[in-house]
């Protein structure tokens, strides 16, 4: 499988997934309601292996990282939309 999507339409509002792997990276797509906030795991190399929204996610409005640990990045998020890529690890 190298495409899903989802969503679920909690009583804060529609919460949005999806994730697409292709040769060079997996991207994924997260949209968080209005006044919530979420906890995101991604699977990375590292975490310069990670861009949203075409930069670094240090330097992404929303987005705290919290740790990187056994090949996981952890991350909290505001509400919004978020376009995440992976570098794939055997490029």
């Amino acid at each position: 499988m190298t495409f899903a999507k989802g969503h679920y339409d909690s009583m804060y509002g529609r919460i949005e997934s999806s994730w697409q792997i292709t040769a060079e990276k997996t991207r994924y797509e997260f949209t968080i309601p209005c006044n919530t906030s979420a906890s995101l795991f991604l699977p990375a190399p590292a975490v310069s292996a990670v861009k949203e929204g075409g930069r670094e996610i240090s330097h992404s409005p929303g987005v705290k990282i919290v740790e990187m640990k056994n090949g996981i990045v952890k991350m909290e998020l505001t509400s919004g939309h978020y376009i995440f890529e992976v570098i794939n690890a055997h490029k």
